[in-house]
């Protein structure tokens, strides 16, 4: 996966994007050493930057979103209101 997230990425490419990666990890299984195997999963929080200067409160949109999407089940994506 080549993408890159940044301010300029619109929702959607970016909920598409984040989808993907989101499967990848969900999908991939790590043997340890002991024989044992794990695998992971994600929760992650979209928000899209309204013009504001204040970038705090773009990071505080997400992270809420984020948490909503661990509130609502785990290993999902969640998109803050705009």
């Amino acid at each position: 996966m080549n993408e890159l997230l940044n301010i300029e990425t619109p929702k959607v490419a970016a909920h598409t994007i984040i989808e993907r990666l989101r499967k990848k990890i969900q999908d991939h299984t790590i043997h340890l050493q002991s024989g044992e195997s794990v695998t992971m999963t994600i929760s992650v929080g979209i928000a899209v930057h309204n013009g504001h200067p204040d970038y705090e409160c773009l990071i505080k949109a997400a992270d809420d979103a984020r948490y909503q999407a661990k509130a609502n089940g785990r290993n999902r994506i969640e998109c803050a209101p705009e």
